[in-house]
């Protein structure tokens, strides 16, 4: 009986535990990207909610498997590139008066450390956003994810004593998408219509 009286009080606290953190996640699922008609670089918004009193982060965002450096076999190209974490910022949780570290940025992963410059911030809106490079990319579909477990990165929420909020991380995918050949002479066929309409 005192074990089955235990066991539930574990279970019920872990219930809680996962009730309670924090979850960060993709603005998206699917963000699509066309060569011909979207700009090079491209912004991905990263989100937290949960409201957990956080001071500080180590933002980690990993495209396929995070390539050579850490251990992976994906290269950009095919896959779109890192260029920018931007963390503490006008409108995130970090705002643009808080402290941040440089980006460590690799073609596939990049991490940013920020702490708030006192006390803490809810951990709710927007964590961080990443910038990507799309301009070199093949078309198809790619993971996006804020961990690693192999080399041991992950995206962390942390507390006013610098200890790991519980928070549970989201994934998502880009599709990089080029103009069909028929679309495009079909767009190269309707060009001089266009210019006699502009005439006309």
């Amino acid at each position: 009986m005192y074990k089955s009286i235990f066991a539930g009080t574990v279970i019920a606290l872990a219930t809680a535990a996962l009730a309670s953190a924090a979850a960060i996640t993709f603005s998206q699922n699917n963000y699509s990207f066309n060569k011909a008609s979207d700009a090079a670089l491209q912004s991905i918004n990263i989100q937290v909610s949960g409201g957990e009193a956080v001071a500080g982060t180590d933002v980690y965002v990993q495209l396929g498997d995070g390539g050579a450096d850490l251990g992976g076999g994906n290269t950009a190209p095919p896959f779109p590139k890192f260029t920018d974490l931007q963390v503490a910022a006008a409108g995130h949780v970090f705002t643009a008066s808080d402290p941040q570290g440089p980006p460590t940025i690799t073609n596939l992963a990049v991490i940013r450390s920020a702490t708030t410059a006192s006390g803490t911030h809810p951990a709710t809106g927007i964590l961080a956003t990443a910038i990507i490079d799309i301009s070199g990319a093949a078309p198809g579909t790619y993971q996006i994810s804020l961990q690693n477990q192999t080399a041991g990165f992950q995206t962390d929420l942390l507390d006013a004593t610098a200890n790991p909020v519980p928070a549970t991380l989201g994934t998502a995918t880009i599709t990089i998408a080029v103009p069909e050949p028929a679309s495009a002479l079909m767009l190269i066929g309707a060009l001089p219509f266009l210019r006699r309409r502009r005439t006309a």
